[in-house]
Protein backbone atom coordinates (compact mmCIF):
# COMPACT_ATOMS: atom_id res chain seq x y z
CA UNK A 1 0.00 0.00 0.00
CA UNK A 2 2.72 2.09 0.96
CA UNK A 3 4.86 1.61 -2.58
CA UNK A 4 1.53 2.33 -4.56
CA UNK A 5 0.97 5.65 -2.34
CA UNK A 6 4.38 6.87 -3.59
CA UNK A 7 3.85 5.53 -7.17
CA UNK A 8 0.15 7.53 -6.98
CA UNK A 9 2.13 10.73 -5.64
CA UNK A 10 5.04 10.90 -8.29
CA UNK A 11 2.71 10.52 -10.58
CA UNK A 12 0.44 13.46 -9.14
CA UNK A 13 3.56 15.27 -8.86
CA UNK A 14 4.75 15.16 -12.77
CA UNK A 15 4.61 18.05 -15.35
CA UNK A 16 1.28 17.77 -17.05
CA UNK A 17 2.26 15.77 -19.94
CA UNK A 18 3.42 13.14 -18.15
CA UNK A 19 0.09 12.04 -16.35
CA UNK A 20 -1.46 11.87 -19.99
CA UNK A 21 0.50 8.81 -21.03
CA UNK A 22 -1.20 5.40 -20.47
CA UNK A 23 -1.37 3.78 -17.07
CA UNK A 24 1.13 1.05 -17.57
CA UNK A 25 3.80 3.95 -18.63
CA UNK A 26 2.89 6.38 -15.79
CA UNK A 27 3.07 3.21 -13.36
CA UNK A 28 6.68 1.88 -15.31
CA UNK A 29 8.07 5.91 -15.05
CA UNK A 30 7.39 6.62 -11.44
CA UNK A 31 8.64 3.33 -10.41
CA UNK A 32 11.41 4.40 -12.05
CA UNK A 33 11.64 7.84 -10.48
CA UNK A 34 11.56 5.97 -7.11
CA UNK A 35 14.31 3.57 -7.65
CA UNK A 36 16.47 6.43 -8.56
CA UNK A 37 15.55 7.98 -5.66
CA UNK A 38 16.11 5.36 -3.39
CA UNK A 39 19.91 5.12 -4.51
CA UNK A 40 20.27 8.43 -4.44
CA UNK A 41 19.22 7.81 -1.02
CA UNK A 42 21.35 4.68 -0.25
CA UNK A 43 24.62 6.89 -1.74
CA UNK A 44 24.52 9.61 0.43
CA UNK A 45 23.81 7.13 3.50
CA UNK A 46 26.94 5.05 2.90
CA UNK A 47 28.92 8.24 2.20
CA UNK A 48 28.00 9.36 5.50
CA UNK A 49 28.58 6.37 7.54
CA UNK A 50 31.86 6.27 5.49
CA UNK A 51 32.90 9.50 6.28
CA UNK A 52 31.98 8.95 10.17
CA UNK A 53 34.23 5.69 10.20
CA UNK A 54 37.36 7.32 8.49
CA UNK A 55 36.45 10.21 10.87
CA UNK A 56 37.12 7.63 13.88
CA UNK A 57 40.89 6.37 12.27
CA UNK A 58 43.79 8.16 11.92
CA UNK A 59 45.05 9.60 8.52
CA UNK A 60 48.11 7.63 8.61
CA UNK A 61 46.75 4.51 9.40
CA UNK A 62 44.77 4.59 5.76
CA UNK A 63 46.19 3.52 2.27
CA UNK A 64 43.71 3.61 -0.67
CA UNK A 65 44.51 1.77 -3.83
CA UNK A 66 42.37 2.12 -6.86
CA UNK A 67 42.96 -0.90 -9.02
CA UNK A 68 44.21 0.23 -12.64
CA UNK A 69 43.42 -1.28 -16.21
CA UNK A 70 45.97 -3.22 -17.68
CA UNK A 71 47.41 -3.67 -21.06
CA UNK A 72 44.44 -5.20 -22.08
CA UNK A 73 42.06 -2.54 -20.81
CA UNK A 74 41.16 -4.81 -17.68
CA UNK A 75 41.49 -4.01 -14.31
CA UNK A 76 43.61 -5.74 -11.93
CA UNK A 77 45.56 -5.80 -8.86
CA UNK A 78 49.24 -5.05 -9.41
CA UNK A 79 51.49 -8.11 -7.68
CA UNK A 80 53.43 -5.47 -5.97
CA UNK A 81 50.41 -3.54 -4.51
CA UNK A 82 48.56 -7.82 -3.78
CA UNK A 83 51.98 -8.29 -1.66
CA UNK A 84 52.36 -5.08 -0.04
CA UNK A 85 48.67 -5.41 1.23
CA UNK A 86 48.98 -8.96 2.60
CA UNK A 87 51.88 -8.63 4.05
CA UNK A 88 51.06 -5.15 5.63
CA UNK A 89 51.29 -5.72 9.42
CA UNK A 90 48.83 -3.15 10.64
CA UNK A 91 46.42 -0.46 9.39
CA UNK A 92 43.68 0.11 7.07
CA UNK A 93 43.91 -0.52 3.11
CA UNK A 94 41.33 0.46 1.03
CA UNK A 95 40.60 -1.59 -2.42
CA UNK A 96 38.30 0.33 -4.86
CA UNK A 97 37.32 -1.54 -7.77
CA UNK A 98 34.68 -3.09 -9.31
CA UNK A 99 32.69 -6.60 -8.60
CA UNK A 100 34.42 -9.61 -10.35
CA UNK A 101 37.79 -7.97 -10.30
CA UNK A 102 39.80 -10.33 -8.30
CA UNK A 103 39.70 -8.37 -4.83
CA UNK A 104 38.51 -11.10 -3.06
CA UNK A 105 40.93 -14.16 -4.24
CA UNK A 106 43.66 -11.96 -5.16
CA UNK A 107 43.78 -10.29 -1.78
CA UNK A 108 41.53 -11.88 1.01
CA UNK A 109 42.46 -15.41 0.01
CA UNK A 110 45.82 -15.83 0.71
CA UNK A 111 45.85 -12.71 3.62
CA UNK A 112 43.33 -15.06 5.18
CA UNK A 113 45.46 -17.85 4.61
CA UNK A 114 48.79 -16.28 6.14
CA UNK A 115 46.36 -14.98 9.30
CA UNK A 116 45.75 -18.57 10.16
CA UNK A 117 49.09 -19.65 10.02
CA UNK A 118 50.45 -16.59 12.48
CA UNK A 119 47.24 -17.12 14.78
CA UNK A 120 46.05 -13.87 13.87
CA UNK A 121 42.09 -14.77 14.14
CA UNK A 122 41.26 -13.45 10.66
CA UNK A 123 37.46 -12.45 10.17
CA UNK A 124 35.14 -12.12 6.72
CA UNK A 125 32.67 -9.75 6.66
CA UNK A 126 30.38 -10.17 3.56
CA UNK A 127 26.88 -8.57 3.17
CA UNK A 128 25.32 -11.91 2.10
CA UNK A 129 24.67 -14.76 3.26
CA UNK A 130 25.46 -16.93 0.02
CA UNK A 131 28.70 -14.97 -0.41
CA UNK A 132 29.71 -15.57 3.48
CA UNK A 133 29.26 -19.42 2.73
CA UNK A 134 31.15 -19.40 -0.57
CA UNK A 135 34.09 -17.35 0.55
CA UNK A 136 34.41 -18.85 4.13
CA UNK A 137 34.32 -22.25 2.14
CA UNK A 138 37.28 -20.87 -0.21
CA UNK A 139 39.43 -19.22 2.41
CA UNK A 140 38.90 -22.02 4.61
CA UNK A 141 37.68 -20.14 7.39
CA UNK A 142 34.52 -20.70 10.08
CA UNK A 143 31.25 -19.78 8.80
CA UNK A 144 29.36 -18.25 11.25
CA UNK A 145 26.23 -20.32 10.98
CA UNK A 146 27.83 -23.11 12.30
CA UNK A 147 28.51 -21.77 15.31
CA UNK A 148 25.78 -22.95 17.71
CA UNK A 149 26.92 -20.79 20.72
CA UNK A 150 29.83 -19.30 22.59
CA UNK A 151 31.22 -22.60 23.41
CA UNK A 152 31.70 -23.38 19.62
CA UNK A 153 33.32 -19.89 18.73
CA UNK A 154 36.44 -20.19 21.25
CA UNK A 155 37.30 -23.04 19.46
CA UNK A 156 37.76 -21.40 15.76
CA UNK A 157 40.89 -20.29 14.43
CA UNK A 158 38.67 -17.70 11.96
CA UNK A 159 35.37 -16.68 10.99
CA UNK A 160 33.91 -15.96 7.73
CA UNK A 161 30.15 -13.94 9.09
CA UNK A 162 27.44 -11.94 7.66
CA UNK A 163 27.40 -7.94 8.56
CA UNK A 164 23.73 -8.61 9.65
CA UNK A 165 24.83 -11.12 12.35
CA UNK A 166 28.26 -9.55 13.81
CA UNK A 167 26.08 -8.47 16.94
CA UNK A 168 25.26 -12.10 17.85
CA UNK A 169 26.05 -12.82 21.11
CA UNK A 170 27.33 -16.46 20.38
CA UNK A 171 30.09 -15.13 17.81
CA UNK A 172 31.53 -12.55 20.17
CA UNK A 173 34.81 -15.32 21.48
CA UNK A 174 36.15 -14.65 18.55
CA UNK A 175 35.68 -11.48 17.30
CA UNK A 176 37.27 -9.82 20.56
CA UNK A 177 40.19 -12.20 19.47
CA UNK A 178 40.14 -10.71 15.52
CA UNK A 179 43.76 -9.23 14.56
CA UNK A 180 42.92 -8.93 11.21
CA UNK A 181 39.46 -7.96 9.62
CA UNK A 182 38.27 -8.20 6.15
CA UNK A 183 35.29 -6.40 4.82
CA UNK A 184 34.25 -7.58 1.34
CA UNK A 185 31.54 -5.21 -1.07
CA UNK A 186 32.27 -2.75 2.04
CA UNK A 187 29.88 -0.04 -0.34
CA UNK A 188 26.94 -3.27 0.15
CA UNK A 189 28.06 -3.75 4.05
CA UNK A 190 27.20 0.03 4.42
CA UNK A 191 23.90 -0.51 2.35
CA UNK A 192 22.99 -3.05 4.42
CA UNK A 193 23.63 -0.74 7.57
CA UNK A 194 22.31 2.38 6.05
CA UNK A 195 18.86 0.96 4.10
CA UNK A 196 19.05 -2.56 3.92
CA UNK A 197 18.28 -5.56 5.35
CA UNK A 198 19.43 -4.98 8.58
CA UNK A 199 16.02 -4.30 11.24
CA UNK A 200 15.89 -1.13 12.04
CA UNK A 201 16.26 -1.49 15.66
CA UNK A 202 19.45 -3.30 14.97
CA UNK A 203 21.30 -0.74 12.46
CA UNK A 204 22.68 0.95 15.91
CA UNK A 205 24.35 -1.84 17.59
CA UNK A 206 25.28 -3.73 13.99
CA UNK A 207 27.27 0.42 13.04
CA UNK A 208 28.68 0.16 16.72
CA UNK A 209 30.13 -3.26 16.67
CA UNK A 210 31.44 -2.72 12.64
CA UNK A 211 33.07 0.97 14.07
CA UNK A 212 34.76 -1.30 17.11
CA UNK A 213 36.09 -3.93 15.24
CA UNK A 214 37.78 -1.36 12.36
CA UNK A 215 39.15 0.83 15.54
CA UNK A 216 40.61 -2.02 17.29
CA UNK A 217 41.87 -4.61 14.75
CA UNK A 218 45.57 -3.66 14.56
Amino acid sequence: ETITAEIIQVITDQPARIPSLPVEELIDYAQKFLQRQYQQQIRASIRQISQKLLEMIPQSRIRVFDLVPDAHGKLRIPPRIAREIINKASGLDILLGPKDSGKTYSIIKPAVKQAKRRNNFPVIITPLIGLTKTISKECGVVNYQDIINCNDATTCDSLGVTINSINKPRLQPILQYCNELYADEIDADLDAIATGTIDRFEKPEIYQQLLYLIQNTP
